[in-house]
């Protein structure tokens, strides 16, 4: 799996900058090419791969995985109020209630949500333009600008001077994030994020800055993808029956995955597709193959369209020479979370990751939570996994 991240700051005139951070994560059962992660900074930095490692899977115990402490509510079961049914299957927007700034937010997440399902079914056009300076010019495909902090820079508690959030960059980029693992049919999400930040006259003002990437900038594009991805659902619908339960469709689900799809690699056959197609759920809809986060986030979307609580995971796969970046699955079946790997599972022709205990689960599974400066992290709170297999 290959992680891509960079951060960079560039300075305008009239006291204009921009803060970019690249998210993602990519993944092959292969030779797992690893990256780390990092916090957004005040310096332009771009992180190398460290290493690859080779696909035989072991049983390596993990190191424990520790992030920033939520301010509220440490336990790592986020629902803790009365939900609604669509709101009990955004397990991120959820996760917000673990924070001190939860109402806040949770207010920031609906108004995302909202901006992008509204393009999501507009019939919008998007043109590029070139953001940065010099070498760290790029052309990028705005398609929304929400303000996350506007404050009366000489006042003496920086009061919020009209609506906003009073967010830093870190925390709605974050949340931005969690937006994304919610809905991965919002698949055209670029992997950078900008914030620009300006002062007039007593006004300090941080926007936030989303793109789409340059291949889903056109409206004509989306609509046909967007109906392949509907024809996808309705042929795994049409595998149910009208007595199916609750588990027989998540093995029906996850078959159907396993039968149309092949991981992804480049025409040497060894290096993983690094498209963005790969990288998302329409690599396996629109052309049958996919690295793991085309996996994990196509099997996250048809479990959440069919009513079943499914969230993406991410981190570190290990194996018997290291470990790499990897993505899989969490899911409720009868109030237990239970491991699923559809990559590793279609790779090696097995069962091996259906259904599994938290033991075997964590045994070569370990989740990274990329923690920011102000309390929020990258990734949600992991459920509680069953202790027992899938049965």
């Amino acid at each position: 799996m290959k992680l891509k991240k960079t951060l960079s700051i560039l300075l305008g005139i009239s006291l204009l900058s921009s803060l970019t951070a690249c998210k993602g994560i990519e993944d092959f059962l292969g030779d797992l090419y690893i990256e780390p992660t990092t916090t957004p900074t005040e310096t332009t930095t771009t992180q190398p791969s460290t290493g690859t490692t080779n696909p035989v899977i072991t049983g390596t115990t993990p190191t424990t995985n520790t992030g920033v402490t939520p301010t509220t509510n440490t336990t790592t079961t986020p629902i803790t109020t009365t939900i609604s049914e669509e709101d009990e299957l955004r397990y991120g927007y959820l996760d917000l209630d673990r924070y001190e700034k939860k109402e806040v937010y949770k207010s920031f997440y609906q108004e995302v949500y909202e901006r992008l399902s509204a393009f999501d079914s507009s019939n919008r056009n998007i043109t590029g333009a070139v953001f940065g300076e010099g070498e760290e010019a790029e052309t990028l495909y705005q398609i929304e600008t929400i303000t996350i902090k506007n404050v009366d820079i000489n006042a003496i508690t920086h009061v919020e001077t009209e609506k906003s959030y009073g967010l830093e960059f870190s925390e709605a980029s974050a949340i931005l994030k969690l937006v994304e693992l919610d809905h991965p049919e919002f698949y055209y999400m670029c992997g950078t994020v900008r914030a620009t930040s300006s002062t007039f006259m007593n006004n300090a003002k941080l926007e936030l800055l989303i793109f789409v990437d340059e291949e889903y900038k056109d409206a004509s594009t989306r609509a046909a993808l967007k109906t392949e991805l509907n024809n996808f659902r309705s042929a795994v619908e049409s595998t149910f029956e009208a007595t199916d339960n609750e588990k027989t469709k998540v093995r029906k689900i996850h078959d159907y995955i396993k039968a149309h799809a092949t991981y992804a690699f480049l025409a040497d056959g060894v290096t993983p597709d690094d498209s963005n197609e790969a990288h998302n759920l329409m690599g396996i809809v629109h052309s049958g193959k996919g690295v793991c986060e085309s996996y994990s986030e196509l099997f996250t979307y048809l479990l959440k369209s069919f009513g079943i609580n499914g969230i993406t995971a991410t981190g570190q796969g290990i194996t018997s020479s290291g470990s790499g970046g990897h993505a899989w699955n969490l899911v409720e079946i009868d109030g237990k979370f239970y491991g699923f790997d559809v990559t590793w599972n279609d790779s090696t022709g097995t069962d091996k990751y259906y259904g599994i205990s938290k033991t075997k689960l964590e045994a070569d599974h370990v989740v990274t939570v990329n923690d920011f400066d102000y309390g929020i992290n990258y990734l949600y709170a992991m459920p509680t996994i069953s202790s027992t297999d899938l049965s």
